[in-house]
């Protein structure tokens, strides 16, 4: 049986704080980094599992830091933070930091309208000099947060796509890994600038981006006075405000899983920025905006006007089990493990929060000790939860043509979350062949003999096993790199091997991999079970 521990970077005005505890369950405060400083943002790049903030200090100015050991350990500052010299400009604020699609990847964006790129895992950044340099510059103005680069929104699978939102410049969009860039501004309608074409004011106040990693060409966005969607990559946008009781607000979430649905947290206007009536709602929708629903059970009902800002709310997991999390100004931090039916306190009395806790998950086996990312423990374990992630035990097949990289992490893995490995082959197993042909063949048989419910198949690269085991009729292999398509594999593929890259998958990326897989189940609609019936026809 599994346990699945929920970790939250929470950013506040006195530092950085790691919540960690059961999904549901208590939280605890595991460990405190820069204490005393402005913390804008932290995130863990599950790829590497390695720590980055962005830290503004008083004396040293905005500068990102990073670790690949405990929060409360030794933390190291990156190179390469800062403007090109010989500018009047500043550097005044490091907003966030994201994780591209390119190995070892990540983003950060900054203000005054910068952003950066790094490819070494967040050791050292470049500014991007497309945006930098772009001729409407110029004519860009800051909004009441500065002139901030505060979503960055990659395209899942290519690197080379991205959009961002500035505060208070618009959307902008690149199909050449940032060397050009265009606006992504069609049908954004600020009521602030009225007389000036909407197309072509620079003067757009977005507040937040974020994708349906579903359907990529799918984009939500949290506006200065709107809500709205794109469906065309945020080449243009259509208002999908009404419903809500204010149009107004800053943070927004989506469920990775379902693009129809995504949730924000509407404020009563820009002029007073909390909570409509007193009263914490997060809003959902479920097809798309065309409607929406209160969702506020357990919440503050009355007296609570709280302030959340734009960077505010996030998700993991997705579907029935999505965990939602966001953080007011007053310090209160909230969570859902029912994909916002219910709520409950995750913590209080912490400092002013800037940033929301960016949640990771990872899993403990029945009885193991909680530990830290670098082997540390820290204290006993919560209270085990059956079943909560996991509702059913599979039997499972694992095949890998070599032990390296996560192969036996796989099956540890697969144990961990109640699941039976009925099957070891290729190098997993004993006296059997251990080219990825042979041992992923075997797992796939399984599979189709009934002796197990799916398989797992890896080597270097993943190819070859998805090749191997979709020679066997009656399997549906997969190979995926990200949660995302592992989901997607599941809902519309109705996959039943995944295939994974020994080269290529971190630990912390299988975790966040197999959540996926095994939180998702085959699409219901016609159209989908079609299409698998036909594969399956297929001679």
């Amino acid at each position: 049986m599994a346990i699945a521990i929920t970790e939250l970077l929470v950013s506040t005005r006195k530092g950085l704080f790691m919540l960690e505890g059961e999904p549901g369950g208590p939280f605890e405060v595991a460990a405190r980094a820069s204490a005393g400083e402005p913390v804008e943002f932290a995130m863990r790049d599950t790829r590497s599992g390695r720590l980055l903030a962005s830290v503004t200090s008083a004396f040293h100015g905005p500068k990102i830091w990073f670790t690949d050991g405990d929060a409360s350990g030794e933390w190291q500052q990156a190179d390469g933070v800062a403007l090109p010299e010989g500018g009047e400009a500043a550097l005044e604020r490091v907003w966030l930091i994201v994780a591209g699609e390119a190995d070892r990847t990540l983003y950060a964006g900054g203000d005054p309208g910068v952003l950066f790129e790094s490819t070494d895992g967040g050791g050292s950044w470049q500014i991007n000099r497309g945006l930098w340099d772009h001729p409407s510059r110029e004519s860009w103005m800051p909004g009441g947060g500065g002139l901030c680069v505060h979503s960055i929104v990659p395209w899942p699978g290519d690197p080379d796509r991205l959009a961002v939102g500035i505060s208070a410049a618009g959307v902008w969009l690149t199909e050449d890994r940032g060397k050009t860039w265009r606006r992504g501004n069609r049908g954004l309608v600020p009521g602030y600038v009225p007389e000036e074409s909407p197309e072509q004011s620079n003067d757009l106040c977005i507040h937040h981006l974020e994708r349906a990693g579903a359907r990529p060409g799918r984009l939500y966005m949290q506006f200065h006075g709107g809500v709205y969607r794109s469906d065309d990559a945020g080449e243009s946008w259509q208002d999908i405000a009404p419903g809500l009781p204010s149009d107004f607000g800053f943070p927004l979430a989506v469920d990775p899983a379902d693009p129809d649905c995504a949730y924000v947290i509407p404020l009563t206007a820009d002029t007073d920025r909390v909570t409509v009536g007193g009263r914490v709602s997060v809003y959902e929708t479920r097809d798309a905006g065309a409607s929406w629903t209160p969702r506020g059970d357990g919440l503050p009902a009355e007296h609570a006007f709280l302030t959340v800002l734009r960077l505010a709310f996030d998700s993991c997991s997705q579907g029935s089990t999505l965990q939602l999390y966001f953080a007011a100004t007053s310090g209160d931090v909230f969570g859902s493990v029912d994909a916002g039916a219910s709520w409950f306190a995750v913590a209080d009395h912490l400092p002013p929060v800037s940033s929301s806790p960016r949640c990771s998950k990872r899993h403990l086996s029945a009885g193991a000790q909680q530990m830290g990312w670098n082997g540390v423990a820290r204290g006993r374990p919560p209270a085990m939860r059956s079943g909560a992630l996991y509702p059913s035990a599979m039997r499972i097949s694992v095949a890998a043509d070599e032990r390296t990289g996560v192969a036996d992490a796989v099956v540890e893995q697969l144990r961990a979350r109640g699941h039976e490995a009925v099957g070891l082959h290729g190098a997993l197993g004993e006296d059997e062949r251990d080219d990825w042909a042979w041992c992923s063949e075997a797992a796939a048989r399984d599979v189709a003999d009934g002796r197990a419910d799916q398989a797992v198949v890896c080597c270097w690269t993943g190819t070859g096993a998805s090749i191997a085991a979709n020679k066997v009729a009656g399997v549906r292999a997969a190979l995926c790199a990200d949660a995302q398509t592992a989901a997607g594999a599941r809902r519309w593929n109705d996959a039943n091997v995944l295939a994974l890259s020994l080269r290529a998958t971190s630990e912390a990326q299988l975790e966040e991999i197999l959540d996926a897989w095994f939180d998702a189940g085959p699409s219901e609609d016609e159209d989908d079970r079609a299409n698998v019936a036909h594969v399956d026809e297929i001679a």
